[in-house]
């Protein structure tokens, strides 16, 4: 079904304390009344109202907002931005049981649209049905994987400076195409994140995580610098069984961690996250949250404590120095010991650690071209 036209009319709701209706399709727009004086009448169109909803739903008007959309959707019962826009009033009002009905409409009446599936699967999850949940939101990544390509990827690589369009691996698309490292896939691409135009990091973490357990390679899992847990929920899904621990402070970086001088010790970058939003992100089976300074916290780990694959992630010299300090002599042959924004000059510091650290181990450094250039060795 298509969306109805613009000049479809409400036929009655409210916003605020003025009554908003219409007596015949012509009835022409009037002004709202004088403070005391009687309520009058408005025609408004399917898009007027599908606005009025949205300001009220984000200015926390959440039954006033409803009482909206439920007009708009008794004139447009073929809306599909209606039933999605009341899906999420409801779900913000702590309605979940009332806004899957609304989603599912959406989700039916735009059914080769991803994003309404994906909806539809976090009202689920809300309401506790995950293996429901699990299955709209595989729709929706079969929606996306079968979308065909936008654009030329010559004209966006040779004209765009900053960005490109790249192959995902030929493995994971076509011969070993797996369910779950899609929902990974999925977080990872979430537009609230800042990993989506870092599609080279992902597969490298997953693929790398993946192939040290094929390897044989015993130990836990570790990464100092969290943030908000895009990179370790990759490194969690990818190795079920195995312990993950995770360091960070959860509350943004400490002033006295920045160098002097730089214009950043007192901004409290990365502050945006916390150690529960991060819990609820990642999962907590097998997961060990350390919050805390660097390498304070480092006293919490047992001391028998052997690692296959560590990701150091903390932007500073000295917390990354510490990091190799503590976690290098407890990564089992074999294991990867990861260092993000190496080849970032905004981070310079992280690069003068690691290349004094191993300057005097048998073990060379190989870097990776993902965004912000990582790092890696292996263990000998």
């Amino acid at each position: 079904m298509t969306e109805p036209p613009a000049t479809a009319k409400i036929q009655r709701w409210h916003i605020g304390k003025t009554p908003l209706a219409t007596e015949t399709p012509t009835a022409a727009p009037v002004q709202a009344p004088p403070p005391g004086g009687k309520p009058q009448q408005r025609t408004l169109t399917l898009a007027q109202g599908l606005v009025a909803a949205r300001d009220l739903h984000r200015a926390g008007r959440h039954d006033e907002a409803r009482n909206v959309i439920q007009a708009v959707i008794r004139v447009a019962p073929g809306s599909a931005d209606a039933h999605s826009l009341g899906a999420s009033i409801e779900l913000a009002a702590s309605r979940p049981d009332l806004a899957l009905p609304l989603a599912q409409r959406a989700a039916a009446i735009d059914s080769p649209n991803p994003d309404r599936h994906r909806a539809v699967g976090k009202i689920l999850r809300a309401l506790g049905r995950d293996g429901e949940a699990a299955s709209a939101f595989d729709q929706a990544l079969d929606l996306v994987a079968a979308r065909p390509p936008t654009g030329n990827p010559a004209d966006v690589n040779w004209n765009n400076p900053t960005h490109h369009l790249q192959a995902r691996p030929v493995n994971h698309v076509m011969y070993r195409r797996s369910k779950h490292l899609d929902r990974l896939l999925a977080g990872w691409l979430d537009p609230q994140a800042l990993t989506t135009d870092d599609l080279t990091r992902f597969y490298f973490l997953a693929d790398n995580v993946g192939h040290t357990l094929t390897r044989g390679v015993e130990g836990a899992l570790a990464e100092l610098g969290v943030w908000r847990g895009q990179s370790a929920r990759v490194l969690k899904g990818m190795a079920p069984g195995r312990m993950l621990y995770l360091f960070d402070t959860f509350a943004g970086f400490p002033a006295d961690q920045v160098p002097e001088g730089d214009s950043r010790r007192d901004r409290n970058l990365f502050k945006d996250t916390s150690l529960e939003a991060v819990k609820s992100f990642v999962g907590t089976d097998e997961v060990v949250f350390i919050p805390g300074v660097f390498p304070d916290t480092a006293k919490q780990v047992p001391a028998d404590t052997r690692f296959c694959f560590v990701h150091i992630d903390c932007d500073l010299g000295a917390p990354a120095k510490s990091g190799l300090e503590f976690f290098y002599p407890r990564v089992n042959k074999g294991g990867l010991i990861v260092m993000h924004d190496y080849g970032n000059d905004s981070w310079p510091g992280v690069a003068q650690a690691v290349d004094a650290f191993f300057a005097d181990k048998p073990e060379g450094v190989v870097l990776i071209p993902d965004k912000a250039g990582t790092a890696v060795v292996v263990k000998q």
